[in-house]
C-alpha cells in the first residue's frame, strides 16, 4: 500500500534540548547508534510542535486535521560506509489528533532523521 503525501502547516514548535549521562542514553537507543556528545555529554529533548490542516496532498484544508504533538529526541551517530554520519533517533512521540493519526509516527515511526547538508533522509526502525 502507498502512503499519500501528507500536507500541512507547523503553527508551532517548540525544541528543549538538554544534556545528559552518555551511559544511561547508550541503554535507551539501538545498535548501530551512539550517543552524539557535546562536552562529553549526550544531547537529548523534547520537541512540541502544533500542527494545522494535515492532509492528504491536494485535498482542500477544511478537510484537514490538527493536533498538537511531543516528541523524544536523541542525537545520534553512527558509522555507513566508513563515514561518521549523524542524525536524531525518536523512541516516543505522542499526539493529541482525535482521529489517533501521530503525524511524527506516521511520517517516520520509531526512527532517525539523517541530517544533511542537501536534505532529510528518514531510517525506519
Amino acid at each position: 500500500m502507498k502512503i499519500p503525501t501528507i500536507h500541512g502547516y507547523i503553527d508551532r514548535r517548540i525544541l528543549i534540548n538538554f544534556t545528559a549521562d552518555p551511559k544511561s542514553v547508550e541503554k535507551i537507543i539501538p545498535f548501530p547508534f551512539r550517543p552524539k556528545l557535546y562536552k562529553d555529554k549526550a544531547i537529548v529533548g523534547i520537541c512540541l510542535i502544533r500542527l494545522k490542516n494535515i492532509k492528504p496532498k491536494g485535498f482542500p484544508d477544511f478537510v484537514g486535521v490538527n493536533s498538537e504533538n511531543g516528541a523524544h529526541r536523541i542525537a545520534v551517530e553512527w558509522d555507513e560506509n566508513g563515514e561518521t554520519k549523524s542524525g536524531v533517533y525518536i523512541p516516543i512521540s505522542r499526539s493529541s489528533s482525535s482521529v489517533g493519526i501521530d503525524p511524527v509516527r506516521l511520517s517516520i515511526g520509531k526512527g532517525v532523521i539523517e541530517k544533511d547538508a542537501k536534505s532529510a533522509s528518514i531510517q525506519s526502525q
